[in-house]
């Protein structure tokens, strides 16, 4: 168990979201229906991690979530710490890249996937 993953729970114009971060930055942002069933998902894709509540450490992550779906235009430092496949790594460095949201990328190094890389 070498990861801690913490979460905190917040409301957008859009509905309900939890984030989740490991220290490379955000591992997971989903729109939610129901908490515990959002708490149980997060521990079955991160098995080997320990998970932490933490709404306090993540309110200004998550206020900063709140501006960015609220007025996606103005860009956002938000890192991504991005995990899975080359495909799905691949999909989260070409978001990065978007003209409309300026976040900063992390791709882990794994066999099979895409080079470690930073986006500015």
């Amino acid at each position: 168990m070498n990861d801690i993953i913490r979460y905190a729970f917040g409301n957008t114009s859009l509905g309900d979201v939890m984030v989740a971060v490991s220290e490379r930055g955000v591992t997971a942002l989903e729109f939610i229906a129901d908490r515990e069933t959002a708490e149980k998902s997060l521990q079955s894709r991160f098995v080997d991690a320990k998970i932490v509540a933490d709404q306090a450490g993540l309110s200004l992550l998550l206020s900063d979530i709140g501006r960015v779906v609220e007025r996606p235009g103005l860009g956002s430092d938000i890192v991504l710490d991005l995990r899975g496949t080359p495909y799905e790594s691949g999909y989260g460095i070409c978001f990065a890249r978007s003209p409309s949201v300026r976040l900063r990328a992390t791709a882990r190094s794994r066999p099979n996937s895409v080079p470690a890389m930073r986006e500015t």
